[in-house]
């Protein structure tokens, strides 16, 4: 009787089969993996993207297949809760998406909230359609967690809206709308100034820009536009007092120091606008208008050389300041006749 050998050779086989299978494995995990290792970074964000949203699409299958048939336990759960919120009058509490009610078959209620937020993003994105509806419903809406501050703010968003899309007739009437809601917002009082100084209206701003800064006298923007109106209408003191107080709480603003400094300029204080010049160019060495107005005030004391550095760098960080290069020039023709008239 001949022996058998059929069985290991089987066996034999098989193991050789699945050594393959592993192998090939292996080498596809790392051919995979070498090839995401170079892979574009832009690609890599794509194929992130899109396992992300398979896995999202395949949980999204599995919930509506588990929550296709509600319980009825599920529907006296649900009354309850409705129950108790409106019991809960005086509850001012924003309430979480866990936290409200829904009914079978009905869309959660989002609070105002989630409106703001979503109104926002569409706002930054400059989605203004969608912005201006998203606004829009916040003053519709009745909601337990609304309050004076959201109606505040979607009337000054839709304010900003406004002046994005040229309509600054409309922003008024939102920004006032907004202030009588709001009355202590330093910041609806200033951006209402400078709406009103964008028409022309130069004594309406300056009401305004005058209660911003009382409102909040550390504000450095409210600071610097009441100051600005104030030397249109020629009233520099008054403008030298207003930056000296903000910059007494802003020691860091650059932007403070730089205005200070133009006003003392104007009032021909050319050492002490120096200082102040020095100091905003210390804070943020990339402002073109303080090493402009610092190269302006060394001129006029006759320190024509320093001048001359100081417009070029204003040049430099800004090309469209052209009266650097004129001044670059009449400094030169100055340091020219100082030298020539010490020569002789």
């Amino acid at each position: 009787m001949k022996p058998n050998f059929k069985a290991p050779k089987i066996k034999r086989r098989r193991s050789n089969i699945l050594a393959n299978f592993i192998l090939f494995c292996l080498v596809f995990v790392f051919l995979a993996f070498a090839a995401y290792y170079f892979m574009n970074p832009n690609d890599k964000e794509k194929l992130a993207r899109t396992w992300t949203n398979t896995k999202t699409k395949i949980s999204r299958l599995f919930n509506k297949s588990d929550n296709s048939k509600p319980k009825l336990a599920e529907k006296t759960n649900v009354t309850q809760t409705k129950n108790a919120l409106s019991a809960s009058t005086n509850s001012h509490k924003l309430k979480t998406n866990t936290e409200a009610v829904r009914l079978p078959g009905q869309k959660l209620n989002p609070t105002v909230a989630e409106v703001v937020t979503k109104a926002d993003n569409y706002f930054v994105s400059k989605r203004l359609p969608q912005a201006y509806a998203e606004y829009k419903k916040i003053l519709e809406m009745k909601a337990k967690d609304q309050s004076d501050k959201h109606i505040a703010y979607a009337h000054h968003q839709l304010a900003m809206l406004s002046i994005m899309t040229n309509s600054p007739k409309t922003a008024i009437d939102e920004f006032e709308l907004a202030a009588e809601i709001d009355p202590k917002s330093s910041q609806i009082q200033n951006n209402l100034g400078l709406t009103y100084q964008s028409v022309g209206e130069v004594e309406s701003a300056l009401n305004h820009f005058e209660r911003a800064f009382a409102l909040d006298p550390k504000s450095v923007d409210a600071a610097v536009n009441l100051s600005n109106v104030l030397c249109q209408r020629g009233n520099f003191a008054t403008a030298e007092t207003v930056l000296l107080r903000s910059v007494y709480f802003n020691p860091k603003s650059a932007k403070a120091h730089n205005n200070l400094g133009t006003v003392l300029c104007s009032q021909s204080k050319y050492l002490d606008s120096m200082g102040e010049f020095e100091k905003a160019i210390a804070l943020d060495p990339a402002m073109a208008s303080a090493h402009y107005g610092l190269g302006f005030s060394m001129m006029k004391v006759k320190d024509y050389m320093p001048a001359i550095k100081e417009f070029k760098q204003a040049l430099y960080l800004n090309g469209q300041l052209t009266e650097a290069s004129t001044k670059i020039q009449q400094a030169y023709r100055q340091a020219v006749l100082v030298n020539t008239a010490s020569c002789n």
